[in-house]
């Protein structure tokens, strides 16, 4: 080997041993939250102590994201009722994948994915400005996949594909409530789930704006209906204006064995916001969100309005407030109203204090 090679070589090998040595960038969030639900007594809610880890050699990246949730409500034995904080929380991993770039057209990601839709791309407490989730969450689409993904950009183009295993889809119940205050059960176990996503994406000096289109097949394994769900959805920053949208419908293809049912549902949002700078002060965003949630079963919708406040005094600290309240409750098909949408879980004050770290 000649001495050019050999050095060649060399500064290549350390290099490449200098960037795995580097070790993971490691970041990460913490949240608490005090909700005040009409109805029923207030409690506290530390949800989230987050670890992010990355690491990126050349045209490969690894990433995770360990968490553990729902820690052991602060005022333990003065549950709400029909609220769930006393359980001791669960440690998981939310994702973790390898990605490999493909030259100009994509990247490929193997390992847990979540799922590629707006809000759970976009979900994470220092990012978004609400505290309650919209009705979309984890009733259309499946959280996420262990599989395979691919996506990429051209001259603005999205595009994106994935297939996988998918985890149990909840279905609405009442044995746990999320931060929508809607409650959820478990429900059916996913086989192999595939979808895609098309969009375009355009930029201007004071715009970025994202409309997409996207659709998935959850094929389950314990002989509940085969269902799709589609929909569509808008990313839109125009300067310190922000809009986002998302509607989906999810439907049973096929019924199952016995069962003449089906479980459609639709739910979507219009969430707006407008950031103020405040100097040395810090940001504040005001925003609204208008919410739906339908299930064809029953014969009405359910609809929500929230209103609230972020607050950045520093970019990694953030203050929320918003209150949420139904303006229309959900009733059986015998007119009766249907406990599970009648407003307690729903009507609500909450703050939230998040401190992201890296």
């Amino acid at each position: 080997m000649s001495f050019k090679k050999l050095l060649l070589s060399t500064v290549i090998a350390g290099t490449s041993l200098s960037a795995f040595a580097a070790g993971p960038d490691i970041s990460g969030y913490f949240d608490m939250a005090f909700i005040a639900p009409e109805q029923h007594e207030s409690y506290w809610r530390q949800q989230h102590v987050n670890l992010l880890m990355n690491h990126s050699v050349d045209k490969f990246k690894f990433f995770a994201e360990v968490e553990f949730e729902d820690a052991v409500d602060l005022n333990v034995g003065r549950t709400p009722t029909g609220f769930s904080n006393t359980s001791s929380g669960r440690l998981f991993i939310e994702r973790a994948y390898g990605e490999y770039a493909i030259g100009q057209i994509g990247s490929v990601r193997l390992g847990q994915l979540l799922h590629a839709s707006l809000y759970y791309e976009n979900h994470y407490p220092s990012i978004i400005n609400n505290y309650t989730d919209p009705l979309t969450r984890k009733t259309i689409w499946t959280y996420n996949i262990k599989g395979a993904e691919f996506f990429g950009e051209k001259a603005g183009v999205i595009y994106e594909a994935w297939t996988g295993r998918g985890p149990v889809v909840a279905e609405k119940g009442s044995s746990s409530t999320t931060n929508s205050g809607v409650a959820q059960t478990g429900g059916h176990e996913s086989g192999t789930d595939y979808g895609g996503k098309v969009g375009y994406h355009l930029t201007g000096s004071d715009l970025d704006m994202k409309v997409s289109v996207l659709g998935a097949s959850y094929n389950f394994r314990d002989g509940a209906p085969k269902t799709k769900a589609y929909g569509a959805e808008l990313s839109l920053n125009i300067g310190k204006f922000q809009l986002w949208s998302e509607w989906a419908v999810r439907g049973a293809d096929i019924t199952a064995a016995g069962s003449t049912s089906t479980a459609r549902q639709m739910a979507g949002y219009v969430m707006g916001s407008y950031s103020f700078d405040l100097g040395a002060s810090g940001e504040l965003t005001p925003f609204i969100m208008l919410d739906e949630y339908r299930k064809y079963s029953e014969t009405s919708t359910l609809q929500r309005g929230i209103v609230g406040l972020a607050y950045h005094p520093v970019p990694t600290i953030t203050l929320k407030m918003d209150y949420s309240k139904a303006v229309s409750g959900k009733t059986n098909n015998d007119g009766s109203i249907n406990s599970k949408y009648n407003g307690a879980n729903l009507d609500k004050v909450a703050a939230q204090f998040v401190y992201f770290y890296n």
